[in-house]
């Protein structure tokens, strides 16, 4: 009966650890807010065996065209002809360089964050710095649907509003 527990325990976290899981690849919209209403919408494309992201920015009426990468333990973003570490599994205290600028550090498991669209537990928080230590931001990942919201140290900036 223990050795079925604990099994079953392993599998559980096996699952809830692979990379797809964290960032899944959903064919709908993710609509997300900032802190002035502004509108973004992306959504995964599969094109020629590649994954890109579109992110369009309503307010602007611009569209990003991201490609990432998936393997079976991270996530690459390709950018300038770079193929770019962007997210790898979490683990606990983690970090990880992400290009010359960017330092990536895991800082919770299990966060929590209130946004407009409500109280999201169990989330996982991970801090960005970019440029020499001048910019910080935080992004709060909860597994199988992806980023919940994007803060600074005091403040909102983002956040999911829904999934269509």
């Amino acid at each position: 009966m223990k050795y079925i527990l604990l099994c079953s325990i392993f599998v559980s976290f096996y699952k809830e650890n692979k990379i797809e899981n964290w960032f899944p690849i959903h064919y709908n919209n993710y609509i997300y807010r900032d802190i002035n209403g502004c509108e973004y919408r992306d959504h995964f494309v599969l094109e020629n065996g590649k994954t890109f992201l579109l992110h369009e920015i309503k307010c602007t009426a611009t569209v990003e065209r991201q490609e990432f990468i998936y393997t079976k333990n991270k996530i690459y973003q390709k950018r300038e002809g770079e193929k770019l570490l962007y997210f790898k599994e979490p683990y606990n205290n983690q970090s990880y360089k992400r290009d010359k600028d960017t330092f990536i550090y895991i800082e919770s498991m299990n966060s929590n964050i209130e946004t407009p669209t409500g109280k999201y537990e169990n989330l996982v928080k991970v801090r960005t710095i970019e440029h020499n230590f001048k910019d910080t931001t935080y992004h709060y990942i909860k597994p199988g649907i992806g980023i919940i919201a994007w803060t600074t140290k005091t403040k909102l900036l983002n956040y999911l509003y829904k999934i269509e």
